[in-house]
């Protein structure tokens, strides 16, 4: 079965949302931001996690919504696509805190250059 057409916003309203809270406000928020009232942001699944959500739009069950940063590397290799070049900055940041007896470890160095290097 194809998919329907995602050329504008409004085409939303035919393709199932994925949402990575339970509180639906990234999409309520995004699409408000778009300038978009048709579409429903209450309607699809809720998944824990954004990392469960993006997996569900790799495996086609609809769209999810996220963080441009943490997809950039699924949106390069082509398991994921961003339809819209509209990006809602929220402001939300995140903090990277660890017992500084593992400060040393090459994966707590590798992830902490890796934030450092994508940070706005």
């Amino acid at each position: 079965r194809q998919a329907a057409p995602l050329d504008a916003v409004g085409d939303l309203a035919r393709h199932t949302l994925l949402h990575p809270t339970r509180d639906h406000r990234d999409w309520r928020a995004w699409l408000d931001h778009a300038g978009e009232r048709a579409v429903d942001a209450e309607r699809g699944p809720t998944f824990d996690t954004l990392d469960l959500a993006t997996n569900a739009a790799m495996q086609g069950f609809g769209v999810a919504i996220g963080d441009v940063t943490l997809v950039d590397d699924d949106v390069s290799a082509r398991r994921l696509e961003r339809p819209f070049d509209i990006v809602l900055e929220t402001g939300a940041r995140y903090f990277f805190v660890y017992p500084e007896s593992i400060g040393s470890q090459q994966k707590i160095r590798a992830f902490s250059d890796w934030i450092a290097a994508h940070r706005d």
